[in-house]
């Protein structure tokens, strides 16, 4: 599966920081976007997303709660990804090891980092099939 093919789910309570998600990644996959947990779910229903990025600490529901309602569905083929400024949070370092987030990205993202992960996914789907 080639890295245009993906679908990217990027969720976050802030404006900018979705917009510079959409900027910095325009062109090279399919970009979703959603400001809370609520909006992300109903994506996910309607769309076929192979990622979801979110952030941590956002209102109503954390990222790490999302991603649990992600796993939660029983998607197929999903990466779920925690985006945070708090990599030693407790909450995040039980995600990770729970299995409910594959990877916390640190704030800022590295632009360089994500593409390498989402093609070594790509890669691995394309194994499965």
């Amino acid at each position: 599966m080639e890295i245009s093919n993906v679908n990217v789910l990027y969720v976050d309570d802030e404006f900018l920081n979705l917009r510079s998600f959409e900027l910095l990644f325009k062109g090279k996959f399919k970009i979703y976007t959603a400001t809370n947990g609520f909006d992300a779910i109903e994506i996910l229903k309607k769309n076929n997303i192979s990622v979801i990025i979110s952030d941590h600490k956002m209102p109503k529901i954390s990222g790490v709660d999302l991603l649990r309602q992600v796993k939660e569905l029983k998607l197929k083929n999903i990466l779920p990804i925690i985006h945070s400024g708090f990599l030693e949070d407790e909450e995040v370092q039980t995600a990770l090891k729970e299995g409910t987030a594959k990877y916390c990205l640190d704030k800022p993202l590295n632009e360089f980092k994500l593409i390498e992960i989402i093609k070594e996914f790509a890669k691995s789907l394309q194994i499965q099939t």
